[in-house]
């Protein structure tokens, strides 16, 4: 917080999606003193006030006779606009996730031996954001998506005018040696109907 003496302010920055109608300031006086807003006591810690637009804290000195307005402020911090996928992992990948920040696309290689069409897919993006695909809300680590075709992830970020769609890939491939995994076949479509595709990397 800034606390100016001289003007008897004090100025508050707060998280952006923070509830400023009912927030529990903690603060200290001067000994002795006590605080009010209007005809409430104000405890540090304990009590709540509406901050949606300035308070007025009366600070009564020890005397009971002096006292001093303090106006006080909150603001919300400006909203974060970041709409990135940093990470992105499933389990029993072959390698790291290709992500390509400018097409936003993601693509991760998983044996062809592995069930997709119930993945779980973990990640991290940027702070404040979050992540749909259609309308259901995913949550790292807990949500299951079918990758037999490939997902459109819509990122919001903390700012909800702003967001962006990010194409995501899996890829089954038949790991032909342990020992060198970068040999790989992509086998495709999947699933198969009549005709099966099989190129090698």
């Amino acid at each position: 917080a800034e606390i100016d003496r001289d003007n008897h302010s004090v100025a508050v920055e707060v998280a952006f999606a923070t509830d400023v109608s009912s927030l529990v300031p903690t603060f200290t006086v001067s000994e002795g003193a006590t605080v009010k807003v209007g005809s409430v006591e104000q405890i540090s810690g304990s009590t709540a006030n509406d901050f949606t637009s300035s308070v007025i804290y009366t600070v009564t000195a020890e005397d009971a006779t002096t006292t001093q307005d303090w106006i006080i402020t909150v603001t919300l911090e400006a909203a974060k606009t970041g709409t990135d996928f940093v990470t992105f992992s499933v389990v029993n990948q072959i390698d790291e996730a290709q992500i390509d920040l400018i097409e936003h696309t993601i693509s991760v290689r998983i044996p062809i031996t592995i069930d997709i069409t119930s993945l779980i897919a973990s990640f991290a993006l940027s702070e404040g954001a979050t992540a749909k695909v259609g309308s259901d809300e995913q949550i790292s680590g807990e949500t299951s998506n079918n990758f037999t075709e490939v997902v459109v992830y819509n990122v919001k970020s903390e700012d909800p005018s702003i967001s962006q769609d990010w194409q995501v890939e899996v890829i089954q491939v038949l790991v032909t040696s342990i020992e060198e995994e970068s040999d790989y076949v992509k086998v495709y479509p999947n699933p198969v109907s009549d005709r099966l595709n099989v190129n090698m990397g």
